[in-house]
């Protein structure tokens, strides 16, 4: 055998001798190669490196690693390679490099290669990759390999949960098998040990987990369609063991915006209000009782956009009347986050006794007519398409008396005033509401609520500086602040009002529940002055006089008498304790209700 490689090695010579001499003035570089180590071990890896002087040609390189006269690589440019020898021996690698153009030289070198020991490279296949804490595990090691020995050779050892403690000794199996008492996830390590006593060993991941897919999680819930702020129940008694149907089971849900689980527990329904809009992913995990097997499954369900309840407002054209007034009632400030107002349905309860007096409709307007004196509580209740409804409440007092009654808007600000007839005169059934935007060019405001309370001026009306509504004396314009066909009262009115009710005595008639229905309220009146620190104006304080006590109305008449305060105006008093009537000039300084008369 060593004869005839020596003749093998001798003709690759001799032929490149002749390639050599045929080609030596065009083909004159000269290309060496390393290899490091230079003599090793049936371990090591050799590394190839060709190289050549300054010459800068691209060459084309290509090995004979046991000079057995076949190339064992292609041609390429790569000068380094690298290349193992499992089998102790000396070898000839040889070089063969080419310019492309057809011109080739050969170059050889020899290496002694002694017996290495090395390791074995254990490989672990699990089967199946991942299971429950059921299941029994197949552990194979097969795929070993040893680069001096065969497998048959080799030892192995198990540590199936990877904590260290080995669970099998060292023997010749490649296979083993392992069922775990409960889940987790674990590091299954494999030793393997060769005749050298080297030993190699490497791990694998395994998860072991409850999960059994014969549990069939069957998740039904209703109303299917729903929209954020819906209450949605789910129920999974459907759901079962296919083993054992009749296997009872716990259930634990994962719901939107909760991180964790929820405790389990037998109970197989479960409402969810959504607070999301859009897809909303629910978990459900079904746990038998008896091996705490488990299941799970998810679905998707879509919240719409959320549909909130309508709410439904009302005006009424006076919160008292008597029993000839029609009522009027005014909706249209109800209001639906998706509908408009016009398709909102409403329907009333005139006294509040839980029983509907009227149907649904999407009328916006209505009237009704108390036949009997009393309080009345009221009920609107609103509903949108898809049958939400909200309620809201008000209430109206109703006299015995016959007065002829009306209302009318106030279309600067849409304010609704009821109205009623004394005598041959149409008065404001209550007090004035209308704002006087910003304050006097003296400073004062304009209008004033009772106490500084805007919800006074709600119910009650508003109180008015009296000289700015009334004269110019102090501001070069005077506000006009009663609706257009409306003014405010002269002496003259006042005074046919009151012989109207048949003389001072009577006028107690004028407060709310008197028989004029002219429902005036004991306001007292307001005042103000300049607190200053030092020499300067710091802020104005107003005084509330006589609240509860007076009932005080002002007229547009200026005093004519000479004796008279020329800045006073004719107003009129009424005193709560008895009745009495007091009428004169009083100082236009102050802040009185007003009533306006028709024109």
């Amino acid at each position: 055998m060593s004869f005839l490689r020596n003749i093998t090695i001798c003709l690759l010579i001799f032929g490149c001798i002749i390639s050599c001499d045929k080609t030596s003035k065009e083909f004159p570089l000269d290309v060496d190669f390393t290899l490091a180590p230079l003599d090793g071990q049936t371990t090591d890896t050799v590394i190839f490196k060709a190289s050549y002087g300054s010459e800068t040609n691209d060459l084309f390189y290509r090995w004979d690693w046991n000079a057995d006269s076949i190339w064992d690589t292609e041609f390429s440019s790569i000068k380094t390679i690298k290349k193992r020898f499992l089998t102790p021996g000396e070898y000839s690698i040889f070089l063969q490099y080419a310019d492309g153009e057809g011109n080739t030289r050969i170059v050889s070198k020899s290496t002694k290669i002694t017996q290495g020991y090395s390791s074995p490279k254990p490989v672990i296949i699990i089967s199946p990759p991942s299971g429950n804490f059921t299941n029994e595990f197949l552990f194979d090691a097969s795929l070993t390999i040893d680069d001096e020995d065969s497998l048959n050779q080799l030892l192995f050892r198990w540590d199936f949960q990877g904590d260290g403690f080995w669970d099998t000794d060292f023997d010749s199996s490649t296979v083993a098998t392992k069922k775990f008492s409960k889940a987790g996830l674990f590091n299954p390590t494999l030793e393997v040990k060769d005749p050298s006593k080297l030993i190699g060993s490497t791990s694998k991941k395994l998860e072991v987990h409850r999960t059994d897919t014969l549990i069939k999680v069957i998740i039904l819930w209703s109303p299917e369609q729903i929209a954020v702020g819906d209450t949605i129940v789910f129920d999974v008694s459907s759901s079962q063991y296919n083993p054992d149907p009749d296997r009872d089971f716990k259930t634990s849900w994962l719901l939107p915006n909760n991180p964790v689980w929820s405790e389990p527990s037998y109970e197989k329904q479960l409402a969810h209000v959504f607070k999301r809009e859009g897809k909303n992913e629910v978990g459900c995990k079904i746990i038998m009782d008896y091996s705490s097997l488990e299941n799970t499954s998810f679905v998707e369900i879509f919240a719409a956009e959320e549909n909130l309840p309508p709410v439904p407002s009302f005006k009424i054209s006076i919160p008292f009347g008597n029993v000839n007034t029609l009522f009027y009632f005014d909706c249209w400030a109800s209001r639906d986050d998706h509908l408009p107002t016009s398709q909102i349905f409403l329907r009333w309860d005139w006294d509040n006794d839980g029983n509907w007096d009227t149907p649904f409709s999407q009328d916006k307007v209505f009237y009704h007519q108390y036949t009997e004196p009393g309080k009345y509580g009221i009920a609107l209740q609103a509903m949108d398409n898809l049958q939400e409804t909200t309620t809201t409440y008000g209430q109206v007092t109703v006299s015995p008396y016959e007065n002829p009654t009306g209302y009318f808007v106030d279309h600067r600000d849409h304010e609704i005033y009821g109205t009623v007839q004394i005598g041959s005169q149409w008065w404001m059934a209550e007090n004035l509401r209308y704002n006087i935007p910003g304050k006097s060019k003296s400073g004062y405001e304009t209008t004033l609520c009772l106490f500084e309370r805007e919800e006074w001026c709600e119910s009650v009306g508003k109180l008015y500086h009296v000289s700015s509504i009334t004269d110019d004396r102090f501001d070069d314009k005077v506000d006009e602040v009663c609706p257009k066909g409306w003014r405010i009262p002269v002496k003259e009115d006042w005074e046919i009002l009151i012989e109207t009710l048949g003389g001072d005595g009577n006028a107690k008639e004028l407060v709310f529940g008197g028989s004029a229905d002219f429902n005036g309220k004991f306001l007292g009146y307001a005042s103000f002055y300049i607190e200053t620190e030092g020499m300067r104006p710091k802020d104005t304080i107003y005084v509330f006089h006589e609240t509860y006590e007076s009932m005080y109305y002002t007229s547009s008449s200026i005093a004519e008498d000479i004796n008279e305060a020329r800045t006073d105006i004719y107003m009129i008093k009424v005193s709560r304790d008895n009745g009495s009537l007091w009428k004169g000039y009083f100082p236009s300084r102050y802040y009185i209700p007003v009533r306006c008369i028709k024109e």
